[in-house]
């Protein structure tokens, strides 16, 4: 992250408030891989998307209440892509982590969720003309290296001790 907020860097602003909550999201992810991890073997992956989507729409009126001011301009294509977002995807592509990350390991399971930016930037360059400066490319081959680093060296630490998965 401080690669991407490029300090230094003519018209950067440096660190601010903003890299400070991605950082915060960042950590919260990886307790959701964990957690997901331990929780996703014992129980039901339609009763943890239940939990999940609970406690983010508890939290999210919460946070509406207390820091935003909310207003609603109800159109049918509102209503439209609410829909399709809340059932394709939130509902939808949380199930199939919760239903599938069962079968990996946490660390491959980020490795597949890491490929979603990937993509993004990927599908922007090849549509949208979009370009990515070179701290960006710096700051996400160090993200998918580290991923990819910590993958190999448990499975070498894994090997060593002659403890073999799938």
């Amino acid at each position: 992250m401080y690669i991407f907020t490029s300090p230094g860097a003519s018209g950067s602003s440096g660190w601010n408030t903003g890299d400070t909550l991605t950082f915060l999201a960042a950590v919260s992810y990886a307790l959701n891989i964990i957690f997901l991890d331990r929780y996703s073997r014992q129980y039901d992956p339609g009763i943890l998307t239940g939990i999940q989507f609970a406690v983010m729409a508890v939290s999210g009126a919460l946070y509406v209440l207390f820091f935003e001011h909310p207003f609603l301009h109800i159109t049918g294509s509102f209503l439209f892509s609410l829909l399709y977002l809340t059932i394709f995807g939130s509902v939808a592509a949380i199930f199939i982590m919760n239903r599938y990350q069962r079968g990996t390991t946490p660390v491959r399971a980020v490795i597949i969720y890491a490929l979603e930016p990937v993509l993004a930037v990927f599908s922007g360059w090849l549509f949208l003309g979009e370009r990515i400066g070179k701290n960006g490319i710096i700051g996400g081959v160090i993200i998918i290296g580290g991923v990819v680093l910590s993958e190999v060296f448990g499975m070498y630490l894994d090997a060593k001790r002659n403890v073999y998965t799938l």
